[in-house]
């Protein structure tokens, strides 16, 4: 399964972000975008309303194709909150958005890209 809700009443025309958006990603109770303006928002699904919003996530830049980071984001079944941040990887609960204590961090190289296996999502 995909993770998308087929039933979800799309909207046209969110508004927020202020510079291309890099990701997004779609639970079965939100959907978030990342974009070069630094920010990370979250929605509810159903409403449309911003119900989280990270400032400064990541690196601003006015350009995708020169962006340093690709904003990877993504939900796990739990409808926690994923993030690849430059150089690490954030879960962030769907209750209050608070961090869990469990970073991932990578040594050397920029975390680009995430995935989560359908086993243990």
């Amino acid at each position: 399964s995909s993770g998308i809700n087929a039933e979800w009443p799309l909207r046209p025309g969110i508004k927020g972000h202020t510079a291309p958006i890099l990701r997004t990603a779609f639970g079965s109770r939100f959907f978030a975008s990342s974009a070069c303006d630094g920010l990370i928002r979250v929605y509810d699904a159903t409403s449309t309303h911003e119900v989280y919003r990270e400032v400064d996530a990541h690196p601003r830049s006015n350009d995708v194709d020169l962006s340093r980071v690709r904003g990877a984001l993504l939900f796990d079944k739990s409808d926690n909150l994923v993030v690849a941040y430059e150089y690490e990887v954030k879960i962030r609960t769907c209750e209050k958005w608070d961090m869990v204590a469990d970073t991932i961090k990578s040594r050397d190289s920029l975390v680009l890209e995430l995935a989560i296996s359908p086993a243990n999502g």
